[in-house]
């Protein structure tokens, strides 16, 4: 049984929402046990740390990594200018407005010290240089700091100036690059996590182009080390053991040293296992039958369950829902968690922490926002239901979330003034009731 020292809600309570029942649908083969709560000393607060003037905007960060000093913020940042000089205004006597031009587009590390303190970013590529479009960097712990790996791209596929890149930055704790290179010609932005052999990942590759424009690409598996150099042979093709669609996908480091890709297929929660190698598991795909899953936010693997999350906004009204499934088919939980009006769409994040995983999201708008969370077991158990984590005023988006099991950290993009844009850095205790 969960420890005494979590309030927890019992797997088979159904919640009566007026539109469907929320019920646990197995309990799975063993009970949760988290131990006894870790200390945790933070104050639960939240500040803007970093901002830029005018109409550059920064993306949603797309990732938080603690290091030994501090942490590494992966983010986009894109500026656009009116391609006239009279401010945009096109002299034709149409009266159009004159085209933007990308003046930048970079892919961008910004470095936190432990309290939060903004440091100088850390430019990995501009793309407005040549021409192209770059993705947000995705960040692995390594050794020596962490690996990030980042995607560049021109045109299409059947384009004759086509250019797809997947490049891959060692970065020293402090954000620094130690070293980069490109890891791969025509290979999309793989779906990665850090596992013992290295950093393992799933991506596209582009084979060739047909005719009428129709590309043919291959899924494949990649393993680098901490330096971003392969770390076997070759790529492994993925094609006999890859399902036809799949969407939101995620991958996840399994508590047993392998990994779990977890996705959506239309509408159905599934994942495909991998062992510590790196390779497919003999048993396949795995679709977990009942749950509804019309969008998939995030997704954990904890103990001997995954536990993913969705949110949706239909008519203003909100609805933040978990679902937990064991390592089958399965489902342990499906259960609406949070359901508001007026506050507009959130995004759910999950992240393992003690009690099992916890749910981030934001709610509210301007001075009233704040971080909301819920801790779920991989059980089914709702140890802490949906409650106020810390009070984070003018934030927006998706939240960017670090855990060390006893606390979480994470940074969200903020609106201070309709003309300055940037990020806010947080911290709270995980609740344990």
């Amino acid at each position: 049984m969960p420890p005494a020292d979590s309030a927890t809600l019992p797997r088979d309570a159904a919640m009566d929402t007026g539109t469907h029942a929320d019920v646990a649908i197995d309990r799975g083969p063993t009970p949760y046990d988290a131990g006894p709560p870790p200390s945790c000393a933070v104050m639960a607060s939240a500040r803007h740390i970093v901002d830029r003037p005018g109409g550059d905007r920064l993306a949603d960060p797309a990732q938080l990594l603690a290091t030994s000093d501090g942490y590494l913020v992966a983010a986009r940042y894109v500026e656009e200018r009116a391609a006239s000089a009279d401010g945009g205004v096109d002299a034709s006597a149409d009266g159009a407005v004159a085209p933007s031009v990308t003046v930048a587009d970079r892919s961008i590390v910004l470095p936190l010290a432990a309290d939060g303190a903004p440091r100088p970013a850390v430019v990995l590529r501009d793309g407005a240089t040549d021409a192209t479009s770059l993705t947000a960097p995705r960040l692995h712990r390594t050794m020596t700091g962490a690996l990030a790996l980042f995607q560049e791209v021109r045109g299409s596929a059947s384009a004759p100036n086509f250019l797809l890149r997947l490049h891959a930055s060692a970065l020293g704790n402090d954000g620094a690059v130690a070293s980069t290179r490109v890891a791969r010609e025509r290979v999309a932005l793989p779906d990665s996590t850090a596992m013992a052999a290295g950093i393992f990942g799933t991506a596209a590759r582009v084979e060739a182009v047909g005719d009428g424009g129709i590309v043919a690409a291959s899924p494949i598996s990649l393993l680098f080390d901490s330096q971003g150099m392969d770390a076997r042979a070759t790529d492994v093709l993925l094609t006999s053991s890859w399902p036809v669609e799949l969407f939101d996908t995620r991958m996840r480091t399994r508590p047993d040293g392998g990994a779990m890709l977890v996705y959506r297929r239309a509408a159905q929660l599934a994942f495909i296992p991998f062992d510590a190698r790196g390779v497919p598991e003999a048993a396949g795909t795995f679709d977990v039958n009942g749950p509804v899953v019309p969008v998939l936010d995030d997704a954990a693997v904890v103990g001997d369950g995954v536990v993913a999350a969705w949110s949706r906004n239909v008519a203003g009204t909100t609805e933040v829902h978990v679902v937990v499934a064991g390592f089958d088919h399965r489902a342990r939980l499906d259960l609406e968690i949070e359901r508001y009006s007026g506050e507009g769409p959130t995004t759910v994040t999950v992240v393992p922490a003690y009690g099992g995983a916890a749910l981030l999201w934001r709610r509210g708008v301007d001075a009233a926002a704040r971080v909301r969370v819920a801790v779920v077991a991989p059980d089914g158990t709702v140890r802490v239901p949906a409650r106020d984590l810390v009070s984070a005023p003018n934030i927006e988006g998706r939240l960017a979330v670090e855990s060390d099991g006893a606390s979480l950290s994470f940074v969200a993009r903020d609106g201070v003034r309709s003309d300055r844009w940037g990020y806010t850095f947080g911290r709270a205790c995980v609740p344990t009731m």
